[in-house]
Parts: structure tokens; C-alpha cells; sequence
């Protein structure tokens, strides 16, 4: 049998939309949707504002389209523009058992690069398909290890791997030049988890430096620089880098082509970290509206590992806040819901808010533990409410809502996406919906680049709440 990188790079580069079931299909069309609605929802953030200045003064500027941006750039700095400002949101798609964000690190390689060269629908779809099947296995072969005990967080780490593919399918190089353009990932980023633990700003960077460097391997090998074959499995390699076990390369490729791991992602609910929407869901239950934070009196989650350090009760960023769940919960319980708005800087200016999160405490519970870590993919939550009448509710989630055993339905996607984009006018957000469902008719990709073109200058700043 072929190595890894071999097996993972023929899979790539042979991957055609008629060899996927329709529902793949689909649900990459949905991925694109929901990345590009998250794009727009954040093209007007301060941070966005920042990263552009950040990428001009990198000498970034270029041909294309920005996604709600008048500023034209370089592809490498599009994609590393768009890719950060989306993974600041917290909204952007994922899959509990990989622990990866495909979409974030994947789509804006894919615009970026389709703006360079003529592309199909079809192509563009491919490897989306493609960098999702392929990161969502190495998340899993590494998974919980090079999180828990090694310090890496998963999603950036292998979200380069993931922008590859996708762009070396989407170009449809064959299967040596995938491989030796996944061997450019030698160039990281390395990803340590510290700057999501400290709510640093750097840490948005682990959605948009994947997929630019997606884009710089291609580009590299296209030139005649290519990375090492073999690099996944080397005994000096990637995955020994990361300390992943013997048995990581088989597991990588079992049912590849035929259990479709893009079907098992999530779409986010909430703006926060994964980890803390089994809490968010299950404090929800117990929102009352027109409730105060007076009417609590203190409020504890007994949730699993890795969760149970999500418990910054005086977060001083919005990052930050994004990441605590005594912040999340607390905002659940008083606004009845966890959007952007939230966790933005007037919300971290709220003196309610804050009263109410420095009485949320999180503890550890060992049965939550041990069933997270029997499967990640399940994330068990309990949040009890003491209030001042002297009562008590507890409510329970085993997951957060967005997964596959509690989807969104087609109707809810679609409202999420044009409440996401309602700053803009009226007409634009089913513009841009309808094009991603063209993507395969002739001319589909320029149509939809066009369309995300003509975004209105009229954007509110109600867009990124």
C-alpha cells in the first residue's frame, strides 16, 4: 500500500464531483455559502480595517476581490486578509472529532486563487471536497494527543494541509505535484495553543496564514521549489513532529472516497469556541427574558477537559471573551443568545454582563471527561442556576445544535446567512446565495466573483453585530 502523503495526494488530485453523492455536493455549496456570509458579516470590523493596513504595508496590493472591500490585493494577502477576519467571528464551520475549521482555511484559498487563472465550478467544488476529506482525517489521526498533551492548536496546524489540497485539486495537478506541494507545510505555521488560552488577537491568524500558505506551496512548486515527498510519515516527518502515534497513517485514510467526512462538520449557532456551545445550548434553555443579573445569584458548569479551562470569568478582549465560558453563559442567560454583539467591545463594557460571568464557575466533571474523551466528538455540558428566590434549574447538552446528529435545517441556514449579511442592501445577500448554488454552470466562479464585487458601498456597521 502507498504512504499517507502518497494515498491522501492520489485522492486529491483524482477527486471529481461525479465520483461524490449529491449531498456532498451539496454541502460543499453550503460550506461556501456559510464561509462567504461570515466574510461579508466581517468585512467592515475594525480588525478587517487593521489587516488591510497590515497587508498594504506588506506591499500587498493586487487584482483581487476582497469579499465587501473596495481594496484590491494580492492573492496570498486575500486569502490571509479574508481567512482572519472570518476566523475572528467564531462562526466559521468545523468537525468535533478532527478539531479542525475547514472552511476558514479552505475557501479563501480557493477565491483567492480562482481570481488567477481560469476555473470551473466544478474544480473549485472538488477541492473544497478534497481539503476537507484530507484535513478532517489528519485532525482525527492526531486527535485529542497533539492538543491536550503536545500544545497545538489543531485547526491551524492543519489548516495548511487542507489549503494545499484544495488549491493543487482546483488547479487539477497531478498526484506527484500534490505531494510535493504538501511537503511545502514544512513552512508551517507551527500554531501553539498558548495564543488561544491568552485570547491574543495573533490567534485570528490561525484561519487566514493557513490558507495564504496553501496558495504560496502551489506556487512554489509551480516554480520548480518543491517541498520533500513523504512528509506526513517520514520518521522525522510531520506527523512525528506532532507526535502522533504509529497507527496515525492508517487511520487517516480509512473509507476515504466513501465515508464523506464534510457530511459529519458543523455549522456554528453561536459566536464562541466549539467547546463551549453544549454550555451556551444548555444556559439558553434557562433564559428567562426580561430577567436581570441580580436574579442570579451564582451559576456552575460541570463540563469535560479542555472545556473546564475555558473559565476566564474577567475576560478583557473580545477574543478572550469568545473563548470564556462564564462570559458566554452569562450572556446566554441575560441576552437570550450569544452573536457577535456579545462579545464586542460594548458588550465587554456591560457592568451586568460582567457581574453575572464573575459568578459563573466551571468545574471539572469526570464522567463528562471520560465519555469527551471516549469520543470528541461528544461534548457534555451541565449548567445549574441558583437565583435569589431561592430556586435552582439545571439544564443538559450533550453536543451543541449545528452538528450532524442536530443539524440546522435548510431554512435556518439560510436565515443565519442573510441575518449575517443584513447591514447590506436588501437584493445583495441573495445575490451572493444564489450564486454559490451556480457555481457549476458555465462561468459560474467569474459570476460569483463578480457578484462579490459589486458588494454596496452602503454597508452598515449593523453587518458584523
Amino acid at each position: 500500500m502507498p504512504p499517507l502523503t502518497a494515498r491522501l495526494s492520489a485522492f486529491a488530485s483524482g477527486l471529481r464531483l461525479e465520483h461524490a453523492p449529491q449531498t456532498v455536493i451539496d454541502r460543499a455549496v453550503l460550506a461556501l455559502r456559510d464561509l462567504l456570509g461570515i466574510a461579508l458579516a466581517e468585512a467592515g470590523s475594525p480588525l478587517t480595517d487593521r489587516l488591510v493596513r497590515v497587508a498594504h504595508l506588506a506591499g500587498a496590493a493586487g487584482d483581487c476581490v476582497l469579499p465587501g472591500r473596495p481594496e484590491r490585493l494580492s492573492a496570498f494577502w486575500g486569502a490571509a486578509v479574508m481567512g482572519t477576519s472570518t476566523h475572528h467571528a467564531e462562526l466559521d464551520d468545523g468537525h468535533r472529532g478532527g478539531h479542525v475549521h475547514p472552511g476558514v482555511t479552505t475557501v479563501p484559498a480557493l477565491l483567492m486563487d480562482a481570481q488567477r487563472r481560469p476555473t470551473s465550478g466544478d474544480d473549485l467544488l472538488s477541492g473544497l471536497i478534497a481539503s476537507y476529506e484530507t484535513s478532517i482525517r489528519i485532525g482525527e489521526a492526531i486527535s485529542p494527543a497533539a492538543q491536550y498533551e503536545r500544545g497545538f492548536h489543531i485547526p491551524g496546524l492543519v489548516g495548511t494541509i487542507g489549503a494545499t489540497v484544495a488549491t493543487a485539486r482546483m488547479r487539477r495537478v497531478d498526484a506527484a505535484a500534490t505531494e510535493a506541494a504538501l511537503g511545502t507545510i514544512v513552512l508551517g505555521p507551527l500554531t501553539p495553543f498558548s495564543a488561544f488560552s491568552a485570547g491574543a488577537a495573533v490567534k485570528d491568524f490561525y484561519g487566514g496564514w493557513p490558507a495564504a500558505m496553501g496558495l504560496l506551496g502551489n506556487d512554489l512548486v509551480a516554480e520548480g521549489i518543491p517541498g520533500p515527498t513523504g512528509l506526513l510519515e517520514d520518521s522525522m516527518g510531520w506527523l512525528a513532529a506532532v507526535g502522533a502515534s504509529p497507527d496515525s497513517a492508517a487511520a487517516a485514510t480509512q473509507g476515504l472516497g466513501q465515508r464523506w467526512r464534510i457530511l459529519e462538520t458543523y455549522v456554528k449557532v453561536h459566536a464562541a469556541c466549539s467547546f463551549s456551545h453544549s454550555p451556551i445550548d444548555a444556559a439558553l434553555e434557562l433564559h428567562r427574558p426580561g430577567g436581570t443579573a441580580d436574579d442570579i445569584t451564582d451559576v456552575t458548569v460541570a463540563t469535560h477537559v479542555f472545556a473546564d479551562r475555558l473559565d476566564d470569568q474577567d475576560p478583557q478582549t473580545p477574543q478572550g471573551a469568545r473563548f470564556s465560558i462564564p462570559w458566554l453563559v452569562a450572556a446566554a442567560l441575560l441576552r437570550g443568545q450569544v452573536a457577535p454583539g456579545e462579545t464586542d467591545p460594548g458588550a465587554l463594557a456591560d457592568p451586568a454582563l460582567r457581574r453575572l460571568a464573575a459568578r459563573v464557575r466551571v468545574v471539572p466533571d469526570e464522567e463528562a471527561t471520560r465519555r469527551h474523551l471516549q469520543d470528541d466528538r461528544v461534548r457534555p455540558a451541565r449548567v445549574e442556576v441558583r437565583y435569589a428566590d431561592g430556586t435552582a434549574r439545571t439544564a443538559e447538552r450533550e453536543a451543541g445544535r449545528g452538528g450532524p446528529e442536530d443539524p440546522l435545517d435548510a431554512g435556518e441556514v439560510h436565515r443565519r446567512f442573510t441575518r449575517l449579511l443584513r447591514g447590506y442592501d436588501g437584493t445583495f445577500a441573495d445575490r451572493v446565495w444564489e450564486s454559490c448554488g451556480d457555481l457549476r454552470r458555465p462561468e459560474g466562479v467569474a459570476d460569483l466573483v463578480a457578484t462579490l464585487a459589486q458588494a454596496p458601498a452602503n454597508r452598515t456597521e449593523e453587518t458584523h453585530r
